[in-house]
């Protein structure tokens, strides 16, 4: 579980995304782990904060 509940040093990555739990990366987090709140089921969709994260890591080409 480690893994899953770790946090990262600021800068460990070069790319910086705020935390959303409707990503399609989220993993399925039962309530019994999580202090309050509801739990997190699997997320089969991309939502629209990791469509604006790829976007600004691909940024589509002016077209000619």
């Amino acid at each position: 579980m480690s893994n899953i509940f770790s946090i990262w040093p600021p800068g460990y990555y070069p790319l910086y995304n705020v935390f959303d739990p409707d990503s399609i990366q989220m993993l399925p987090i039962p309530v019994e782990l999580l202090k309050g709140g509801e739990a997190i089921g699997w997320n089969r969709e991309l939502s629209p904060v990791v469509k604006q994260f790829i976007a600004s890591l691909y940024p589509r080409k002016a077209m000619r």
